[in-house]
Protein backbone atom coordinates (compact mmCIF):
# COMPACT_ATOMS: atom_id res chain seq x y z
CA UNK A 1 0.00 0.00 0.00
CA UNK A 2 1.39 3.39 -1.04
CA UNK A 3 0.95 6.56 1.00
CA UNK A 4 1.17 10.10 -0.27
CA UNK A 5 2.81 12.69 1.95
CA UNK A 6 -0.45 14.72 1.85
CA UNK A 7 -2.23 11.80 3.54
CA UNK A 8 0.23 11.81 6.43
CA UNK A 9 0.33 15.53 7.29
CA UNK A 10 -2.89 17.09 8.57
CA UNK A 11 -4.00 20.17 6.62
CA UNK A 12 -4.83 22.02 9.84
CA UNK A 13 -3.35 21.31 13.22
CA UNK A 14 -5.47 22.28 16.22
CA UNK A 15 -3.34 23.19 19.23
CA UNK A 16 -4.61 22.47 22.72
CA UNK A 17 -3.08 25.76 23.89
CA UNK A 18 -2.74 29.22 22.38
CA UNK A 19 0.83 30.52 22.14
CA UNK A 20 1.32 34.25 22.69
CA UNK A 21 4.23 36.67 22.46
CA UNK A 22 4.91 40.28 23.46
CA UNK A 23 5.70 42.94 20.89
CA UNK A 24 5.42 46.67 20.28
CA UNK A 25 1.82 47.80 20.26
CA UNK A 26 0.18 50.52 18.17
CA UNK A 27 -2.19 50.98 21.12
CA UNK A 28 0.29 51.48 23.97
CA UNK A 29 3.81 50.26 24.75
CA UNK A 30 3.96 46.46 24.66
CA UNK A 31 1.02 44.22 23.82
CA UNK A 32 0.14 40.54 23.65
CA UNK A 33 -0.05 38.93 20.20
CA UNK A 34 -0.68 35.46 18.84
CA UNK A 35 1.16 33.64 16.04
CA UNK A 36 -1.88 31.44 15.30
CA UNK A 37 -5.49 31.93 14.24
CA UNK A 38 -7.95 31.75 17.14
CA UNK A 39 -11.62 30.87 16.86
CA UNK A 40 -14.46 32.58 18.69
CA UNK A 41 -14.87 31.31 22.30
CA UNK A 42 -11.46 29.57 22.30
CA UNK A 43 -9.73 29.54 25.68
CA UNK A 44 -6.56 31.58 25.19
CA UNK A 45 -4.99 31.38 28.65
CA UNK A 46 -4.87 32.56 32.23
CA UNK A 47 -4.23 36.31 32.46
CA UNK A 48 -4.15 36.75 36.25
CA UNK A 49 -4.19 34.65 39.40
CA UNK A 50 -5.37 35.81 42.82
CA UNK A 51 -3.43 34.33 45.74
CA UNK A 52 -3.31 35.41 49.40
CA UNK A 53 -4.68 38.89 48.69
CA UNK A 54 -2.61 39.70 45.62
CA UNK A 55 -3.16 39.54 41.85
CA UNK A 56 -0.33 37.96 39.85
CA UNK A 57 -0.09 38.61 36.12
CA UNK A 58 0.89 35.90 33.64
CA UNK A 59 2.31 36.26 30.13
CA UNK A 60 -1.26 36.61 28.85
CA UNK A 61 -2.04 39.44 31.28
CA UNK A 62 -0.11 42.20 29.53
CA UNK A 63 -3.03 42.91 27.18
CA UNK A 64 -4.02 46.45 26.24
CA UNK A 65 -7.41 48.13 26.53
CA UNK A 66 -9.73 48.54 23.56
CA UNK A 67 -13.27 49.88 23.24
CA UNK A 68 -13.67 47.16 20.58
CA UNK A 69 -11.81 44.22 22.15
CA UNK A 70 -11.27 40.85 20.54
CA UNK A 71 -11.08 39.05 23.92
CA UNK A 72 -13.14 38.79 27.08
CA UNK A 73 -11.81 38.20 30.56
CA UNK A 74 -13.82 35.81 32.74
CA UNK A 75 -13.43 34.86 36.38
CA UNK A 76 -12.92 31.16 37.12
CA UNK A 77 -12.37 30.79 40.86
CA UNK A 78 -9.16 32.63 41.70
CA UNK A 79 -8.16 32.86 38.03
CA UNK A 80 -8.96 35.37 35.31
CA UNK A 81 -9.05 33.63 31.96
CA UNK A 82 -8.91 35.12 28.49
CA UNK A 83 -11.25 33.89 25.75
CA UNK A 84 -11.71 34.98 22.15
CA UNK A 85 -14.72 37.28 21.69
CA UNK A 86 -14.63 36.57 17.94
CA UNK A 87 -12.24 34.99 15.45
CA UNK A 88 -8.76 36.46 15.76
CA UNK A 89 -6.14 36.37 12.99
CA UNK A 90 -2.54 35.40 13.67
CA UNK A 91 -0.40 38.44 14.35
CA UNK A 92 -3.36 40.39 15.74
CA UNK A 93 -2.97 42.06 19.13
CA UNK A 94 -5.09 40.56 21.91
CA UNK A 95 -7.15 43.24 23.68
CA UNK A 96 -9.81 43.45 26.38
CA UNK A 97 -12.13 46.16 27.69
CA UNK A 98 -10.68 47.40 30.99
CA UNK A 99 -14.06 48.87 32.00
CA UNK A 100 -15.30 45.30 32.44
CA UNK A 101 -12.62 44.79 35.14
CA UNK A 102 -13.07 47.36 37.88
CA UNK A 103 -9.80 46.41 39.64
CA UNK A 104 -7.73 47.57 36.63
CA UNK A 105 -6.64 51.10 35.85
CA UNK A 106 -9.61 52.61 34.05
CA UNK A 107 -9.35 54.10 30.54
CA UNK A 108 -8.87 57.84 30.11
CA UNK A 109 -10.64 59.87 27.42
CA UNK A 110 -7.64 59.68 25.05
CA UNK A 111 -7.36 55.87 25.24
CA UNK A 112 -8.34 53.84 22.20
Amino acid sequence: MKFKIEDMIPVEIKLDYIPVYHSSSEINGIGVFTPVNIEKDDFIGVSHSFYKGFWYMTTHGNYNHSKNPNCVIECDGNLLIMKAKHNIRRGEELTADYTEQSFLEQPQDDWI
